[in-house]
């Protein structure tokens, strides 16, 4: 048998064995590509599920806040409501309290000095009045007096300007009704006199202010806070000498100026 005999036999065997070396070859890239976009498929897999847990982490957060804030409120307004419930009523019971510093402020000096039912009558006042407001201390109703204090929009009501006072200009130099407050809101505005000028007047010049006597109010719930018409830097025009009162019927915050 010649060599060219035995390489024409063996030609067969190469070629099949070769042919089994390339499907291995391609076999394996074929798994390769497999697997690399499996691993792509479940990364961009990965990648979704970390954006829907971070999404919802955010909307807990969310709703844990809303839950938090919504509960905070609940309870601001439970407390208001206990600070605060007493405020109408008390509203109302003011006038009392009014009537009874009106009693007690027209007493003469000589009265006082008397002896006998006149003085025991004073004395029920003046203990009628202090036990009022304690009892509106208890439920954080206090009285202000503004009397020579700056004058102040949101808790004073100018109801006149007095010019020639030797006081800086919007200082309160009279008080016609005082003011109160529950805990930190305010529940009645002070009826007050203002300075008007520039405070240059001579003290000793300074006119008397008198006020007339306040009638007595039937009831808080009638009352209004009244305002000055235009014209004042206090409201829509103090002037001097106008007529109101704390229950709007005028006629009973006459100032005269005594020179």
């Amino acid at each position: 048998m010649t060599n060219k005999d035995r390489q024409d036999m063996n030609a067969p065997e190469e070629s099949s064995s070769e042919a089994d070396s390339q499907d291995s070859k391609s076999g394996e890239t074929v798994q390769e590509m497999s697997v690399e976009n499996t691993v792509d498929s479940l990364k961009k897999r990965v990648a979704e599920l970390e954006a829907e847990l971070s999404e919802a982490k955010d909307k807990a957060l969310r709703y844990l806040a809303d839950a938090e804030g919504t509960r905070r409120r609940a309870q601001r307004e439970r407390e208001d409501t206990a600070k605060y419930a007493v405020g109408k009523f008390a509203k109302d019971l003011l006038a009392v309290a009014d009537n009874l510093g009106r009693a007690l402020a027209a007493i003469p000096p000589e009265t006082r000095e008397q002896q006998g039912v006149v003085a025991t009558i004073i004395e029920g006042i003046e203990a009628t009045e202090r036990q009022l407001l304690s009892v509106f201390g208890q439920f954080g109703i206090k009285r202000f007096d503004p009397l020579d204090q700056p004058f102040d929009a949101h808790s004073h009501s100018a109801m006149a300007e007095v010019p020639g006072t030797g006081k800086p200009s919007g200082t309160v130099v009279a008080v016609m009704q005082c003011g109160y407050m529950i805990h930190d809101r305010l529940l009645r505005e002070a009826l007050v006199c203002v300075a008007q000028g520039d405070g240059r007047e001579s003290s000793s010049s300074a006119p008397i202010i008198e006020a007339e006597p306040i009638p007595e109010q039937p009831s808080a719930r009638e009352s209004h806070n009244p305002r000055p018409p235009s014209g004042s830097p206090y409201g829509p025009g103090a002037t001097e000498g106008d007529d109101h009162d704390s229950t709007g019927h005028g006629g009973a915050r006459k100032i005269d100026i005594q020179t």
